[in-house]
């Protein structure tokens, strides 16, 4: 089963332009049973002492220290239980052989510049005493946002279109062509070659006389039946000012996408045909935006993001993404979903070193703390028993030996 949640590159937890702003709120350290009361107060709730208590900061240790802002990593996977691989700014990529203990790099990171030449953005208004002609380029950002390794053949996506594929586990890279500028935030393969890919509605357009705007589109669908080599469109059928941040596919034909944005709040689209076509579902609650996804059965799929409110949104669905309900909202903005077991799953919080984690499919959620100082970014469990989370610095983090949800 293979998901895929956004993990957001240089800007992290925050969205380009007028797509969301950054929120910073406090982490809710209490086990909550679903449809409480107390899993939809907005106030301060006392720690509940337990597995995922933060009366224990600094259980989890650092394998790899901060690197500093400008080489921050945004996801990892861990396609097996020793071999893991974390991408993020500016392109680069990180390997392990060992579950996460120690880390090589793989490819280095780029800087980012302007790219070709591209059309202006329809009904762009230059600024006053600004003379033509107005010559707009691509602003071309090597990030890379999600990652999938369906076999030994992986698959990392990132911003302004950028595809890099790998036929030999992690070990080398190379880029392939992907039809678009458009920043790629999720992709996921159901099988050993067919790929999908999904992400945001226009790429950042940089204008001649210094302004810097967003060309919107619709939300992004990228399909391959070569395992990456080459994509082909697909319609999302969505507005222009949304995106898509995630994407599951639980079999060889069911995937499920999730996004939002302005105006038109939370999206989830669903594809019965191996992502050929995509049909709106009903979210069955007011968030703002998913950023992640992950479906542990063909049947249970989970959706994270923010509310309206702002606070952190769970959505389940037990019939393959046809219906969801409101799971929980709490705490800050979820994103970066990952499910190792049917049961089992961690999701990174929008508040420094802080997580959620269920042991029961989503029934009931407890926060928890890594005892970093920095934000998470994305969560891996090479097994059961070992999750590894990667921060907006760079640091990589592990968790202490016989954690268990």
């Amino acid at each position: 089963m293979k998901q895929s949640g956004d993990s957001p590159s240089s800007r992290q937890w925050q969205r380009p332009g007028a797509w969301r702003p950054l929120l910073l709120a406090a982490s809710l350290l209490c086990l909550l049973p679903l449809g409480s009361p107390s899993a939809q107060a907005a106030g301060p709730t006392a720690p509940a002492l337990g597995r995922y208590s933060s009366a224990s900061p600094g259980a989890w240790r650092v394998v790899r220290p901060s690197q500093g802002a400008t080489d921050g990593l945004t996801t990892l996977t861990c396609p097996t239980s020793r071999d893991c691989l974390a991408v993020g700014v500016g392109g680069v990529i990180l390997a392990s052989t060992d579950g996460g203990v120690t880390w090589g790099i793989r490819r280095s990171r780029a800087d980012r510049g302007y790219g070709p030449v591209y059309p202006c953005p329809t009904g762009y208004k230059p600024p006053p005493g600004s003379r033509p002609p107005y010559v707009c380029r691509i602003f071309v950002d090597p990030s890379l946002d999600a990652i999938d390794c369906p076999t030994t053949a992986c698959l990392a996506v990132g911003e302004a279109g950028n595809i890099l594929a790998s036929l030999d586990g992690g070990a080398t890279w190379a880029s392939r062509p992907s039809g678009t500028y458009n920043a790629l935030k999720g992709v996921a393969c159901f099988t050993s070659r067919d790929c999908l890919a999904v992400g945001g509605n226009g790429p950042d357009v940089w204008v001649g006389n210094g302004d810097e705007v967003e060309h919107t589109q619709p939300a992004t669908i990228l399909a391959s039946t070569d395992g990456g080599a080459s994509w082909e469109k697909r319609s999302s059928g969505t507005g222009t000012y949304t995106a898509l941040y995630g994407i599951a596919c639980p079999s060889a034909k069911d995937c499920l996408a999730v996004g939002g944005g302005v105006p038109g709040g939370s999206t989830v689209l669903a594809s019965l045909d191996g992502g050929a076509t995509w049909h709106s579902r009903p979210s069955a609650a007011k968030a703002y935006v998913l950023d992640g996804i992950a479906c542990p059965t063909a049947r249970a799929c989970l959706a994270v993001g923010e509310s309206l409110s702002g606070a952190g949104t769970v959505l389940a669905s037990s019939d393959g993404g046809a219906t969801w309900q409101s799971r929980a909202s709490v705490g800050p903005a979820l994103a970066g979903i990952t499910c190792p077991t049917s049961k089992d799953c961690l999701v990174a919080e929008s508040a420094p070193g802080s997580f959620l984690a269920t042991a029961d499919g989503g029934a009931t959620w407890a926060g928890g703390s890594t005892g970093s100082d920095q934000l998470v970014s994305g969560f891996a469990c090479p097994t059961v028993n070992t999750c590894l989370g990667v921060t907006e610095n760079g640091a990589i983090l592990k968790s202490p030996d016989g954690f268990s949800f």
